[in-house]
């Protein structure tokens, strides 16, 4: 069943869905490494957006499995779906989190969840934050990033969430970005290509296409050789998609999301 046919009483509508903020302090974007599919990474920023600017530490948050299918146009009735939503929740518990403290020259492993309950009748999910997220998550006033939940719920590939977050958190304060191809692999969790083309076909081209699809930013990029050893370091190029490009992204995201 589509989430246009649910009866008016459940739909979420397109305006409500572009209402769901994701923010998170930059350091958490641009100094984390992690491992989570595509789809438990929609679910826990689907868990983020439920944060509000007055939240304190131990607040406990609820959703349905329900409600996210609605966000992501998925057959919520489907048993199949159901259960693999839930085995994705189990797994983001069980996941942890390294961010790079350079201050203090080391990696810091943290949680993203203290408490994760699911209710086997109505579906729904009742969590908290772990205390390692505060500093990251809650009462952020300066030096965060924040955009629409909507940009990234069309996407499939992990790496077009996780290169998304990272560019958009330089939005606004530069045009380029450039990084170590090394780092730009461990920050999306792709260490796994060592060969250069598998990573530009299966990593890091699908992902600037999804970019440049479905958000409020266009990405385009440039490899270049810092010394003779080959392609080392990567370049990015950020800028706003035309008003008319934009407009065009929104509709197909609708398509894909209602």
């Amino acid at each position: 069943m589509k989430a246009s046919m649910l009866d008016s009483g459940l739909q979420t509508t397109l305006v409500q869905k572009r209402g769901y903020m994701v923010v998170k302090a930059n350091d958490i974007i641009r100094k984390s490494r992690f491992t989570l599919t595509a789809q438990q990474q929609k679910i826990l920023l689907s868990m983020i957006s439920k944060i509000k600017p007055e939240d304190k530490p131990h607040q406990l948050y609820s959703f349905e499995i329900q409600e996210f299918c609605k966000l992501c146009n998925i057959e919520w009735n489907n048993g199949s779906n159901y259960i693999a939503i839930k085995q994705a929740l189990y797994g983001i518990d069980r996941q942890i989190m390294w961010i790079k403290q350079p201050e203090k020259k080391r990696e810091t492993r943290l949680r993203w969840l203290n408490e994760l309950h699911i209710s086997e009748g109505s579906g729904e999910i009742i969590f908290s934050f772990h205390q390692d997220m505060f500093p990251y998550l809650l009462d952020l006033r300066e030096k965060y990033t924040q955009y629409c939940l909507v940009n990234v719920l069309p996407m499939k590939s992990k790496y077009a969430i996780r290169l998304y977050e990272l560019l958009k958190s330089y939005d606004g304060t530069t045009k380029s970005v450039s990084m170590p191809l090394a780092e730009l692999k461990t920050r999306l969790d792709a260490t796994n290509y060592t060969n250069l083309k598998d990573f530009k076909q299966r990593a890091l081209n699908r992902a600037i296409r999804e970019i440049n699809d479905y958000t409020d930013i266009e990405i385009s990029y440039t490899l270049k050789k810092v010394n003779s050893r080959g392609y080392n370091t990567i370049f990015f190029r950020i800028s706003p998609p035309s008003a008319q490009n934009l407009e065009r992204r929104e509709r197909k995201a609708d398509e894909i999301l209602w």
